[in-house]
C-alpha cells in the first residue's frame, strides 16, 4: 500500500506570482501490486504472464511550482490534480536452444486512467501571461480521461562462450 501526503503553502510567493489560491493540501492512498506466473511446458520453453498495478501522485513540482518549460510558455500550479493509476498486462514467451541460443517475445499493454498531462490553461480567466517579460502561454498538467501504451519487444541471445553472451535486442 502507498500512502502519499502533501500540503503547499503558497502564501509567501503571492507578492511575486499571485496565484488564485493560496495552499493545496492533497493526500493520497493506493493499494498496488503484481501476480505472475512461469509456465515451463518443457525445459528449455517458458510462458510468463503477469498483471499489475501502478500509482503515481502528484508531487511537488506537479502541484507547487511555477517555471516555464520552454521559451513562450509557463507552467501554474493545478490544486485539483488527481493520482494516475497504471494497470498492465503483459505475456513473455522465451525459447531457449541447445544453451547456446535464445529467443525471447514479450507483449504488454497499460491503461493509464486519469493520466497527468499538460494542457492549456488559464490564471484569472487569461490564456497568455507575461511572465519573466514574454508573452507566455499558460499550461497546467491535468488529468486526462484514459491513455494506453502497449507494444512488444523481442531479442536474440547467443552464447560465445559458457560465460560471454551477446544479447541483441530486435
Amino acid at each position: 500500500m502507498q500512502l502519499h501526503w502533501l500540503i503547499r503553502d503558497f502564501t509567501n510567493n503571492q507578492d511575486f506570482f499571485p496565484l488564485p489560491f493560496n495552499k493545496s493540501t492533497n493526500h493520497y492512498h493506493s493499494v498496488t501490486g503484481n501476480i505472475g506466473l512461469i509456465f515451463r511446458p518443457e525445459p528449455s520453453f517458458s510462458i510468463s504472464p503477469l498483471l499489475s498495478t501502478g500509482f503515481r501522485a502528484p508531487n511537488v513540482d506537479d502541484i507547487g511550482k511555477i517555471f516555464d518549460s520552454e521559451p513562450g510558455t509557463v507552467m501554474i500550479p493545478n490544486p485539483n490534480l488527481k493520482p494516475e493509476y497504471a494497470y498492465n498486462a503483459e505475456i513473455n514467451l522465451n525459447k531457449h536452444f541447445q544453451n547456446r541460443f535464445s529467443v525471447d517475445f514479450t507483449a504488454f499493454y497499460t491503461l493509464l486512467d486519469q493520466a497527468m498531462v499538460r494542457r492549456p490553461s488559464t490564471l484569472d480567466g487569461q490564456s497568455k501571461i507575461i511572465y519573466a517579460g514574454e508573452l507566455s502561454e499558460v499550461l497546467a498538467l491535468q488529468n486526462a480521461a484514459y491513455a494506453k501504451v502497449y507494444g512488444i519487444q523481442t531479442g536474440l541471445e547467443f552464447a560465445i562462450t559458457k560465460k560471454t553472451f551477446v544479447n541483441i535486442p530486435i
